[in-house]
């Protein structure tokens, strides 16, 4: 079973739109992320210096 979707889009068909709406997409959720764990570290530093 081949794959032969991706190879037959033409850049017409995949436009860098996408690829700045993806990185976008990505970005935020990894900062998200990074932030909710920062902060559940902070939380515990706070409570083991207490």
């Amino acid at each position: 079973m081949k794959l032969q979707a991706h190879a037959a889009w033409s850049e017409e068909e995949f436009p860098r739109d996408w690829y700045k709406r993806n990185f976008a997409i990505t970005f935020f959720m990894g900062r998200v992320a990074l932030e909710r764990v920062w902060n559940k570290l902070r939380l515990k530093q706070k409570k083991t210096h207490s």
